[in-house]
């Protein structure tokens, strides 16, 4: 017996596992209306998907084994995507704040003399690096710049 059966949006009912998303969620609402179906989850957040009726959907089987099936699609995703680290995040594991990180990829281009290690991806206007680019973004913030030298304090 398969821990996941096929059905229709139109068919989920409250309390049902489904798969949305690439997430296995358990669904809290179900609205029907003019052959639409808003499925809201409730999954450490609520969320809530519209999909026609007859959209096709895997749907955790009775009596199936919720942590292993969860554990399956955990692992599906984990081996699909890709890991990136925000500004933020960068920042954090160079020592500096998220503010420089934003500062230096603004001003120091790709037609800059010293460029700034590019994001791989943008996501919405927000931009990620991937965790192989940490050493580079290090690497940059030891190099010396071209600035005014200052004056040195008096001791």
């Amino acid at each position: 017996m398969s821990d996941l059966e096929k059905t229709t949006a139109g068919k989920v009912a409250r309390g049902d596992w489904v798969i949305l998303g690439g997430y296995l969620s358990r669904v809290a609402t179900v609205k029907r209306s003019d052959g639409t179906v808003a499925i809201t989850t409730d999954f450490g957040h609520r969320d809530t998907t519209r999909l026609p009726a007859r959209k096709q959907l895997s749907r955790l089987a009775p009596g199936a084994d919720v942590e292993a099936v969860a554990r399956r699609v955990r692992d599906n995703i984990a081996g699909t995507s890709s890991r990136y680290l925000s500004s933020a995040q960068v920042a954090e594991e160079v020592g500096v704040t998220r503010s420089t990180i934003t500062t230096s990829l603004r001003r120091n281009g790709l037609t800059s003399a010293r460029p700034f290690p590019q994001p791989r991806v943008y996501i919405g206007g927000t931009p990620g690096w991937a965790p192989s680019q940490l050493p580079e973004i290090r690497a940059w913030f030891g190099q010396p710049t071209q600035g005014r030298a200052r004056a040195r304090q008096p001791e």
